[in-house]
């Protein structure tokens, strides 16, 4: 059984945690994690890289909606669902094993721009079969991620990691190919391109028609950025810099200019702090770095120039309101308050656009406002065969809502290609609120957070500042979610209705409905699987990856440990994934280590069986040992408890059959493996010599 069924997220699209509902691509952000905590790493990248063809840039900059929506919010703090992600990408031995495409199709598509939009498209309709050529007008590949990011936030090995595994599906990439310039959409069409899509992105600056706006020392947000991609500034040492603009892109200038070795840095804009759209930790980690702010809420009204013909500072009128009663941005300003956010460096950093007039040469038609006129279901443009997708197509946004645009675009132009209407969309449903009586009860963990260089660290320079998870630190993470809508559901021919699971569950999720049923409410299931082995009719199934394909793990864990042909008894240990095993890397030093020793882990051992201790003799283990976490180490209410009741109640069995001293329970934390070694070697004693004695 493959982690795709186990977690549904395949099996039941319509029915999503809010994580995942939230995530613009429906990432199976539940399914990736759970296979975090178990250390099952490749597993893990190969789940994000089935709905996410830029892993590694999603893993370092994303904005990260899904934790907004994250139900461990109502207990303490959410996961911190990108850090797993870019821990994955970084740590999996093997984090880009080949995909394989489907056949060739023999058609071609021409896609223009290789930002996030472009490489979506370009992997997606790749992975159909079709032949990918991507055209980019800049020297290098990534679009805005790879000039308007800087690279303390995003290295450019990053980017390239992504764009390569792209280029091993067959995409074609060609640079300095710019639209309207050196490549028309008839010159694409002669070489045989049935469809063409459009996603330039939005690279050009926007700046505000004030007094002195064309002053040399006026400069704008991507040009600025791009510079010092480049390895060059744009600013003299020591400038004073003004920064006009309240979001991720403001922050990026600002913070920019202080790695340049601007003097002072002051933020004007609209908004007031508490309004400013960019992301609360960008505007935190700013004001580290010294960036001032005293001017948000003021907008610009002047760029002041002395006598001499230099900038003096941005003059400023009090913003009564950003936006009108209609939530419309319409800003009123105080004109008789006005203020002078000094500096001799103008930046306007407000907003992006797209200078395509070009494109009604080339019979594409734009709107009033020069924007791209596109069929919000098919895609295509007033010109038939061409497409568009991204940010020039819908407007400014995250790199990850380009993303989701640009998948929705390839399916377009796959169905136009295939001469079939574009697919409907499945409609998906998003799991409710926690309820105050299970949230009450679930554990409260400390989140653990990403780290960052110190201030003084990272000021004077490029390097990233944002240093990833370690493994202690990942699997410590990943075991917080609550597995949101991945626990147990209930078999109805199967159950008798004994009320097992209703006494049991520590959280009061199964309940008795009015019409004397039993509803396993898996919408509010923490997956604790404490239900899951109490239930004597094997009337409850179990969601979580690792849990249903124990005895199938057990039986080829003990094949091969059967293999080495090592001397003594052949013993399984069933331990559990939720400790830090991860952290010394069990499955490849324990693994060696402990040659002729079958390890198999689960998630959480209150959801053993004593029926799968048994099943492990059955398979040729001469016997059982199994380590649970140590103390009150347990995530879920009980469990310890529950998994030495399993325990016991296999080795009653196995005294009834005469078969004492087989199995054994310890409690050592995966991080002592001095500890499990020495657990292992003298369990190992006490079976070769129950195994010598005769059976009672």
């Amino acid at each position: 059984m493959t982690h795709h069924v186990e977690t549904k997220a395949a099996a039941e699209p319509q029915v999503m945690p809010p994580c995942q509902y939230t995530c613009p691509l429906h990432q199976d952000i539940r399914g990736y994690i759970a296979l975090v905590a178990q250390g099952r790493l490749d597993e893990a990248a190969a789940l994000i890289r089935e709905t996410n063809p830029l892993p590694s840039i999603c893993g370092t900059i994303c904005a990260h909606p899904c934790e907004s929506k994250c139900r461990r919010l109502a207990v303490d703090d959410a996961l911190s669902i990108r850090g797993l992600k870019r821990y994955v990408m970084e740590n999996a031995p093997n984090p880009y094993a080949t995909k394989k495409p489907a056949p060739p199709k023999g058609k071609k598509v021409a896609i223009i721009g290789s930002g996030p939009a472009g490489l979506t498209a370009a992997h997606d309709l790749a992975m159909m079969g079709y032949t990918v050529t991507v055209f980019e007008r800049t020297e290098d590949f990534g679009g805005a991620v790879r000039w308007g990011v800087p690279s303390y936030r995003l290295p450019l090995e990053t980017i390239k990691k992504d764009i390569e595994a792209i280029a091993a599906l067959g995409v074609e990439f060609k640079a300095n190919m710019d639209l309207g310039k050196n490549l028309t959409i008839d010159d694409l069409e002669k070489q045989g391109y049935e469809a063409i899509i459009l996603s330039m992105g939005l690279p050009d600056s926007r700046g505000l028609p004030i007094p002195n706006n064309n002053h040399k020392d006026v400069l704008m947000a991507l040009p600025f950025l791009r510079a010092a991609r480049e390895g060059k500034s744009l600013i003299r040492k020591g400038a004073n810099v003004v920064v006009v603009g309240s979001g991720n892109v403001a922050m990026d200038v600002a913070r920019t200019a202080r790695r340049l070795g601007a003097g002072k840095i002051r933020i004007a804009c609209l908004e007031k702090r508490h309004e400013m759209p960019a992301s609360p930790w960008e505007i935190e980690e700013a004001l580290e770095e010294g960036i001032e702010m005293e001017h948000c809420g003021w907008g610009p009204n002047a760029v002041m120039v002395d006598s001499s013909g230099r900038i003096t500072g941005l003059q400023c009128r009090e913003c009564v309101c950003v936006f009108d009663e209609n939530k419309r941005f319409n800003p009123k300003y105080n004109d008789q308050n006005l203020s002078i956010a000094e500096g001799d460096t103008i930046i306007f950093a407000i907003g992006q656009g797209a200078i395509i007039n070009y494109l009604k040469d080339m019979n594409v038609a734009l709107n009033e406002r020069g924007q791209l006129i596109v069929n919000p279901k098919t895609f295509m443009t007033s010109r038939k065969g061409v497409f568009s997708c991204g940010e020039v197509a819908k407007g400014p946004g995250l790199a990850v809502e380009a993303m989701a645009h640009a998948r929705k675009a390839a399916k377009a132009v796959a169905a136009y290609l295939e001469g079939k209407p574009v697919p409907e969309e499945e409609p998906i449903v998003c799991l409710p609120e926690l309820e105050e009586g299970v949230r009450s009860e679930v554990k409260h963990q400390d989140r653990q957070e990403l780290h960052l260089l110190e201030v003084e660290e990272r000021i004077n320079n490029f390097t990233p500042i944002e240093t990833g998870f370690t493994p202690e630190e990942a699997v410590r993470e990943a075991r917080r979610c609550l597995s949101c809508g991945a626990g147990a559901e209930w078999i109805r021919g199967k159950c008798a209705f004994c009320l097992n699971c209703v006494r049991v569950c520590p959280f009061g999720v199964p309940v008795v409905t009015p019409a004397g049923r039993v509803d396993i409410r898996f919408e509010q299931c923490q997956a604790c699987g404490i239900c899951y082995p109490a239930c004597p009719g094997d009337a409850i199934g179990f969601r979580m990856t690792g849990v249903a394909e124990v005895q199938p793990r057990m039986q080829l864990a003990l094949k091969e440990a059967k293999s080495h042909k090592k001397a003594g008894p052949v013993i399984l240990v069933l331990y559990c994934d939720f400790d830090a095993y991860d952290v010394t890397n069990l499955r490849q030093v324990m693994k060696e280590k402990h040659k002729g020793t079958a390890l198999v882990s689960l998630p959480c051992l209150a959801k053993m069986k004593a029926l799968d201790v048994l099943k492990a003799f059955e398979y040729g283990a001469d016997g059982v040992l199994v380590i649970g976490c140590p103390n009150n180490d347990c995530a879920y209410p009980n469990g310890k408890e529950w998994a030495a009741k399993h325990v016991a109640e296999a080795k009653r069995l196995l005294g009834e059959m005469g078969l004492d001293g087989r199995v054994e329970m310890q409690f050592i934390s995966g991080i002592k493996l001095d500890e499990f070694d020495k657990a292992v070697a003298e369990f190992a004693k006490k079976v070769k010599a129950a195994t010598a004695a005769p059976a009672k």
